[in-house]
This record gives C-alpha cells, sequence and structure tokens, in this order.
C-alpha cells in the first residue's frame, strides 16, 4: 500500500502520522514567545500598580504550557 493509499508510517507517533510534527513545533515556538511577551508586560504593569495583569499572564502562560505538553 503507497502512502497516497493511506499506509501511516507507524514508527514516528501521531505528529509523524500526520506530518505536522514541525507546524505544531512552530506554533508552539510562536506560543512561548507570546508568553514571554504578556511576562514581560506582566513586569511593567507591576511597576505601575495593575496587578490584576498579573492574573490574566498568568492563565495565559498556564494555558500554553498545557497546550504544548498535551501536544
Amino acid at each position: 500500500m503507497s502512502e497516497k493509499d493511506g499506509e501511516v508510517d507507524l514508527r514516528g507517533g501521531a505528529a509523524a502520522k500526520t506530518r505536522w510534527a514541525e507546524p505544531a513545533r512552530a506554533a508552539a515556538n510562536r506560543m512561548m514567545g507570546v508568553s514571554a511577551e504578556l511576562a514581560g508586560q506582566e513586569a511593567v504593569m507591576s511597576v505601575i500598580g495593575k496587578n490584576h495583569v498579573s492574573d490574566t499572564v498568568k492563565a495565559v502562560d498556564r494555558a500554553w504550557r498545557s497546550l504544548i505538553t498535551n501536544m
């Protein structure tokens, strides 16, 4: 059976089967960049006394990390 006929490479896990490994990795890297940017904004906002931003940033960071962990 050829790849065109639906053959699946069982050696590389789900990402290899679907050929999503690189796009998933790129998306994870972008998410971590957003997370880092938000953390930088948190530091600035905390200095000027807007601590509610901190909770939002932490929630976003937790969501990204959870998504990446479960990929």
